[in-house]
């Protein structure tokens, strides 16, 4: 997914409008985990998913995340701990890159 983003952002991503990625609901936990928005008891519901959209706010590029469990009437804009709604790339990147392959990437927030 960052890889798609940072393609996107930089223009190398050969026009693609969006990009769809499918898991299960305990890959939903695991992410809002890593995020450190994980809600202790919570469990996603069957076919809760996160939405990342990429944003570019006065002039930085930035994630905004949505979650949908279907207890509400929309999804939810969610705020990590670390950011606002709106968290520009290079941080949100610094906040999840120790959960990334050693070998992944060209040192992932180098490549921006």
């Amino acid at each position: 997914m960052i890889r798609d983003t940072i393609s996107k952002i930089n223009g190398t991503d050969n026009g693609k409008k969006i990009y769809l990625y499918s898991a299960h609901e305990n890959n939903i936990a695991d992410a809002l985990i890593v995020l450190g928005i994980f809600e202790p008891f919570h469990m996603p519901t069957y076919g809760a998913y996160l939405t990342f959209e990429v944003h570019k706010i006065n002039n930085s590029y930035g994630i905004k995340i949505y979650y949908e469990n279907y207890t509400t009437t929309k999804p939810e804009l969610l705020k990590l701990p670390a950011c606002e709604s709106f968290c520009e790339i290079n941080k949100f990147i610094s906040l999840i890159e120790e959960y990334f392959p050693n070998d992944d990437l060209c040192g992932i927030s180098d490549c921006l």
